[in-house]
């Protein structure tokens, strides 16, 4: 049986340019950056703007 799903816990956005996507959530959405980490491949960022919480991740290539 399934559970019944009271709140959305975060949205996981994957994406080409995590910068513009970080640029679009600060300014025109007014979420606050809260979480960056940055590896060798991949670029991951993590928004807040209340109970609402957006991760953006951006991997490359080597």
């Amino acid at each position: 049986m399934a559970a019944s799903l009271s709140r959305l816990h975060h949205i996981s956005l994957h994406v080409t340019n995590v910068d513009k996507i970080a640029y679009e959530l600060v300014s025109k959405f007014k979420f606050n950056l809260f979480v960056a980490r940055l590896t060798e491949k991949s670029k991951q960022l993590a928004f807040r703007k209340g109970a609402a919480v957006f991760s953006s991740n951006q991997s490359w290539e080597m």
